[in-house]
Order: structure tokens, then C-alpha cells, then sequence
């Protein structure tokens, strides 16, 4: 016997809105940073050197 989908629709819905909420956060990650994909893996040392602080005064967004 065979599950009816009425049974599975909730988690379709559950699903699909964890999907949206993902897709909509990543949205706004993307414009907030100024049309870039988001840095990742930065640490101490890239906060700290010369480089980033060239990166931030040049781009003037604060990226790190």
C-alpha cells in the first residue's frame, strides 16, 4: 500500500521554503557585497596584512 501525497505535501513545502530562505539570504549576501561573491576561509593573517588594508582603502567597501 502506497503512501497517498497528501501525506508528503507538507514536507514538500518544508522543503521548497528551506530552499527559498537559502536562495533569498545568499541574494542579499551577494548585493550587500557589492555585486562580489562573499570571501571565505579569511584569517588572521588576511586581516591583518597590507594587502587587505590596500584591498579595503581601493574597493572602499568594507569586504573584510
Amino acid at each position: 500500500m502506497g503512501v497517498p501525497f497528501e501525506a508528503l505535501l507538507p514536507y514538500g513545502i518544508i522543503v521548497v521554503m528551506f530552499g527559498v530562505t537559502g536562495f533569498g539570504l545568499s541574494t542579499v549576501k551577494y548585493y550587500s557585497n557589492g555585486r562580489k561573491n562573499p570571501r571565505r576561509g579569511i584569517d588572521m593573517w588576511d586581516k591583518q596584512s597590507t594587502y587587505a588594508h590596500n584591498l579595503r582603502r581601493i574597493a572602499k567597501t568594507d569586504i573584510l
